[in-house]
This record gives C-alpha cells, sequence and structure tokens, in this order.
C-alpha cells in the first residue's frame, strides 16, 4: 500500500528477509500484477471461507498464491497452512 517505513524502523534480520523478498518478486514485476492483503471469500463445501493472503501474483498464463509464515515450522502447523494454501 502507500506506507513507506523508514529503514531505522528494521533490525538486520527484518532488512535481511526484506532484501531476499524483493529479490525472489523481482523477476515477476514485469509479467505479474501484485495484490496483497485483499480479503478473499468464497464456499467450499457448502462452508463460507475466508482469508488473506500476504500476496497473490497474477498474469495472464498463471496465479500464484504467497503466503509468508514466521516462526519455528514444524509438522503440526505445516498440515493447517498446507490447507490455507490449498484452498487458497
Amino acid at each position: 500500500r502507500n506506507w513507506v517505513p523508514s529503514r531505522k524502523e528494521f533490525n538486520p534480520k527484518d532488512l535481511n528477509a526484506i532484501k531476499w523478498s524483493l529479490e525472489v518478486l523481482s523477476p515477476y514485476r514485469q509479467t505479474h500484477r501484485f495484490i496483497s492483503e485483499v480479503q478473499m471469500k468464497f464456499s467450499f463445501f457448502d462452508s463460507m471461507v475466508s482469508g488473506t493472503p500476504d500476496l497473490v501474483l497474477i498474469s495472464d498464463t498463471d496465479c500464484q498464491v504467497w503466503d509468508f509464515k514466521t516462526g519455528k515450522p514444524n509438522e503440526e502447523k505445516a498440515l493447517s497452512y498446507w490447507f490455507q494454501l490449498k484452498a487458497y
């Protein structure tokens, strides 16, 4: 969106994560539209599901959902994250 924080607001670890994200996303700048933090609602097996993916990349040929996770990964969390991404 339109919020641009000062570099002073981030610690070195956060700056490295931001740098990595920008490097990974850079190849998509010319070919995809970026949609960030927009809530999605849809019917899924007779239930309403809503979620807010971190980033959706849309082009003429594909659509990718990017949802960044923080903290240490574990098997229990991985299953719910997998379901979340598949539902999107």
